[in-house]
């Protein structure tokens, strides 16, 4: 189900909700610690209950927050998330890529190249769309992978639209050294 730009804005008013239901809590607590110096012990006591009817308020807004957001979305089977591949996996997958394509390429060349040979490498998890703009987990994963191998020495340190790879990059594209299993 898609979800409606006015879902977006009820959850923003409860949200909104919720933290000036905190401010005006915490200026009562603020109030009532200036009653309880001056001695009204009464007045202190009375804003004390009326606190924590604030409080319960707060929990009723938490509560019907929750259940707004239930209703927008997806319901997974089971409960279960679908499996990811971790982002050190895609490593290998970057540089049999970059090798393929003669040791250097854009973003857009290795994901075309995986897409042509290594997607079935991919776990169902990263084939699902992710964010507004519904670009594969998978897409994402890669951009990310990129800083992380220049940092181990796979990628040169490049900054520009060229990912290039090292010489330890080319030995693990060809299976002669290992990536860690921890990225």
């Amino acid at each position: 189900m898609k979800r409606l730009r006015a879902a977006s804005r009820v959850d923003r008013v409860l949200k909104t909700a919720r933290r000036e239901i905190k401010g005006a809590l915490k200026e009562l607590n603020h109030l009532a610690g200036k009653l309880m110096a001056r001695g009204h012990y009464g007045a202190a006591t009375d804003m004390a209950g009326l606190g924590r009817t604030i409080s319960d308020f707060e929990g009723r807004i938490d509560t019907l927050r929750r259940e707004w957001l239930t209703l927008w979305r997806p319901k997974q089977d089971g409960g279960a998330k679908a499996a990811t591949t971790p982002l050190w996996e895609y490593y290998q997958l970057v540089l049999q890529s970059l090798d393929a394509l003669g040791g250097s390429g854009s973003r857009r060349e290795i994901e075309q190249t995986l897409e042509a040979h290594a997607i079935a490498k991919l776990k169902p998890g990263d084939l699902k769309s992710t964010g507004k703009r519904g670009v594969p987990r998978w897409k994402l994963m890669l951009r990310r992978a990129r800083k992380q191998m220049a940092r181990e020495k796979y990628l040169e340190d490049g900054k520009g639209k060229l990912w290039t790879i090292t010489p330890l990059g080319r030995q693990v594209a060809h299976g002669d050294a290992r990536v860690p299993s921890s990225g």
